[in-house]
Formats: structure tokens, sequence, C-alpha cells
């Protein structure tokens, strides 16, 4: 009986760190999601359109990095215009 429950708690355990991992991971994505919008000042169109562009430049990336490089790119280009 005793094995059951220590059995039953590490499952719990691991179930909570999966939960509170995959949380995390989406709302980092969310966060870099709506900070590249918010450079785009608004415009999801072209948000989406740098995104696509970054797939086109390196067809096997992720998505999060997609985005950290569209981000990126357009911070610089910002920078050097000011």
């Amino acid at each position: 009986m005793q094995i059951y429950l220590m059995l039953f708690f590490f499952l719990l355990t691991v179930l909570g760190y999966w939960h509170v991992y995959k949380t995390e991971k989406q709302d980092q994505f969310f966060k870099k999601k709506s900070q590249l919008i918010k450079l785009c000042r608004g415009n999801i169109a072209k948000a989406k359109r740098l995104v696509s562009e970054e797939f086109q430049r390196k067809p096997g990336i992720s998505m999060g990095a997609a985005l950290d490089n569209a981000i990126l790119l357009l911070s610089l280009s910002t920078q050097t215009k000011n």
C-alpha cells in the first residue's frame, strides 16, 4: 500500500513540474509574439511577414527562433534609423 502512495505522489509531482514547464514555455512564446507586434506598432500583417521571411531564410528553425530573429532584426533596423 505504501508503495502505491509513493508512486502516486511521484507521478503527481512529475505531472506538476511538466505542467509548470509547459505553461512557462507558452508564456515565453506569447511574450515574444506580443513584443514583435509592439515593435511593428500593432501591424500584425507586418509581424507575420517578418516571421515568414525568417522561415524562408532558415527553413529548419523553430517558431521561437524565428520570432527572436525577427525581433532582433527589427530592433536593429529601428535603432539605425534613429
